[in-house]
């Protein structure tokens, strides 16, 4: 059997920082969120994904915006990509993951055992590359899912 992955690219989300807002007593997403909880369903939508409420693990690639003088700095500083204004990875994930739930990837960002979170290269614009990887046999929906912790005897669980 084997997993289930999706592979996609998306724009940079807006912060964690930027993404709920306070009115009153009440929160909510803002704006921008929204907006960009309709790009990632978008994306989630094209790539035909059927959803999972399997055990998922995801895999992310951050490519922060690459400014326009990009070259300059990489003459004269072979590190120039380290002064690079970058979210906080903690920071890009939540929103993430939000919005990925809210496509209908997985029913709950609970079920996401693992993530990883990577900064590479600059990118013009900036942007984002998510591998979410279903594991087969974790759903427990499904009748013989096994057991939810395989690795734990029953003596220990009880």
């Amino acid at each position: 059997m084997s997993a289930h992955v999706l592979t996609l690219t998306l724009p940079v989300p807006p912060s964690a920082n930027r993404y709920w807002r306070r009115a009153g007593h009440l929160i909510h997403i803002s704006p921008e969120a929204r907006k960009y909880r309709k790009v990632v369903a978008a994306a989630v939508a094209a790539e035909h994904w059927p959803g999972t409420h399997a055990r998922g693990f995801v895999v992310v690639t951050y490519q922060p915006h690459r400014p326009l003088d990009w070259a300059r700095r990489a003459a004269r500083d072979p590190l120039w990509e380290d002064h690079v204004r970058a979210l906080d990875r903690d920071n890009l994930l939540k929103p993430l993951l939000d919005a990925l739930t809210h496509a209908g990837v997985y029913p709950d960002d609970s079920r996401v055992w693992s993530v990883c979170v990577t900064r590479a290269a600059p990118h013009p614009g900036g942007r984002i590359t998510v591998e979410v990887t279903a594991v087969p046999g974790t759903d427990r929906r499904h009748a013989g899912a096994g057991p939810l912790f395989p690795d734990v005897a029953l003596e220990d669980a009880a």
